[in-house]
């Protein structure tokens, strides 16, 4: 009985988490879209063009030319993989994107997906798989599943009809080498003055909604534990975490 009320209370937490995570990603969607119609040409820029750093936002005209020339070279990308993934574990990838950024743009999808990839180089994991369903790592993940939360407080899993082209492209661009986060880290740190590799060197480990963090997690990630940090989307990466 016990472990029947610890594992219904497990999930209710992960359902809460959910759900704040996804109001504020609402939020910051109308806030975004808001923003859009006041500005103009805003359709015609890219939107690697910037990112939010803890506490401002800065434009980065060598990132986005990074970025523009990764796109320009494709081709090479496809070519050359960063991970092969099977067709089990990439069809989990498009899910996973969905049920952690399916309301963000592509740069949140494939740095989701990006920092299980950094995860996997770093020795936590052997496969891409293994790192989607090691226990507690992705609040999406219900019962090995991705899952995403209903009007009705349950949960569903994310299907086929749910993916679209883009998230799919998304994700692909992270299993052909593309390093959102470690550019923004490495960004962030030398902008705190802070030019120790350990703080970018190899990507985000960890991503979070830090809105939907209770007092005690947010002390646990505090600006001595984890200095650096970059948001991305609805999401805050980092790598290094004391």
């Amino acid at each position: 009985m016990l472990k029947r009320m610890a594992k219904k209370a497990k999930k209710n937490s992960r359902r809460i988490l959910a759900l704040v995570c996804m109001f504020f990603a609402g939020m910051v969607l109308l806030i975004s879209a808001t923003e859009e119609n006041t500005q103009e040409d805003s359709n015609s820029k890219s939107q690697y063009s910037s990112f939010n750093l803890i506490g401002q936002q800065i434009n980065l005209v060598n990132y986005e030319d990074l970025l523009n020339n990764k796109i320009a070279n494709r081709a090479d990308l496809q070519q050359t993989w960063r991970y092969q993934p099977t067709e089990e574990e990439l069809n989990f990838a498009y899910r996973l994107a969905f049920a952690e950024a399916g309301n963000e743009g592509e740069i949140g999808q494939t740095a989701v997906i990006e920092v299980a990839l950094n995860a996997v180089d770093a020795g936590y994991a052997d496969t891409i798989l293994e790192e989607f369903l090691r226990s507690g790592r992705y609040s999406s993940v219900i019962d090995g599943v991705p899952q995403v939360p209903t009007l009705d407080d349950t949960f569903r899993p994310v299907t086929e009809e749910d993916l679209s082209d883009s998230l799919k492209e998304a994700v692909r661009r992270a299993f052909q080498g593309e390093k959102i986060t470690e550019e923004a880290l490495k960004v962030q740190a030398e902008s705190q003055g802070l030019y120790d590799e350990s703080y970018w060197k190899g990507g985000a480990l960890y991503f979070f909604c830090w809105d939907g963090l209770g007092p005690k997690e947010k002390e646990r990630r505090n600006e001595e534990s984890m200095p650096v940090r970059v948001e991305i989307g609805n999401h805050t990466f980092a790598r290094y975490w004391e």
